[in-house]
C-alpha cells in the first residue's frame, strides 16, 4: 500500500469479491461495511487484508479511487488468461465516468491485458492478439447465452 492511501469510506471490494471467512459471496456487500466504510477494518479476514486494488497499490489520481470513479481496478492471475488487469464496474455505466474512462486509456496506452466486467453481466477482454485468442478458446467452451455477453477486441 503507498504510503497516506487507504481505503477510507470506498468499500468497492467489499462488495465485489467474495469472502471466504465471512461466507460472502461475489457481488453481495459485505454486512461489515457501514456509510464510512469497513466496520471491522483493523480486523478485517486475511483474504479482505491481503487484497489490493490499483489505486491502493499507487496508481493513478485521488480521484481514481474506486468510489469516485466507479470501477475497481486491480492485478489478477487468471488461470487461463494469464496476468491481466481487471477492471469491474461498480455502478451501470460506470466506465463512462471521465476518470475511468482515463485510467481505461492509460493501460490501453500500456498494452495492458484488460478483464472488463461491466454491471449488465458482459464481459470485454481486450489486449495482445495472444491475449484474445485465449478468450476466444474460452469464448468457444461457453454455452450460446454466455457466449453472447463476451466481447473480444485487439488492442494493436
Amino acid at each position: 500500500m503507498t504510503e497516506g492511501r487507504t481505503c477510507g469510506r470506498c468499500t468497492a471490494c467489499c462488495t465485489h469479491m467474495s469472502i471466504e471467512e465471512l461466507h460472502k459471496i461475489e457481488g453481495e456487500t459485505c454486512y461489515l461495511v457501514r456509510k464510512e466504510g469497513c466496520s471491522a477494518y483493523s480486523e478485517r479476514p486475511p483474504s479482505c487484508r491481503d487484497f489490493q486494488c490499483l489505486w491502493l497499490m499507487g496508481a493513478g489520481k485521488d480521484s481514481h479511487r474506486p468510489d469516485r470513479s466507479n470501477v475497481l481496478v486491480y492485478a489478477e492471475n487468471s488461470p487461463k488468461l494469464g496476468n491481466v488487469v481487471a477492471i469491474t464496474e461498480m455502478i451501470p455505466n460506470g466506465l463512462r465516468n471521465p476518470k475511468a474512462q482515463g485510467m481505461l486509456k492509460e493501460l490501453k496506452r500500456a498494452k495492458r491485458n484488460l478483464y472488463i466486467r461491466r454491471k449488465d453481466g458482459t464481459v470485454s477482454l481486450q489486449g495482445s492478439e495472444e491475449f484474445v485468442k485465449k478468450g476466444q478458446e474460452i469464448k468457444d467452451g461457453l454455452d450460446k447465452e454466455k457466449a453472447a455477453k463476451v466481447r473480444l477486441k485487439v488492442i494493436a
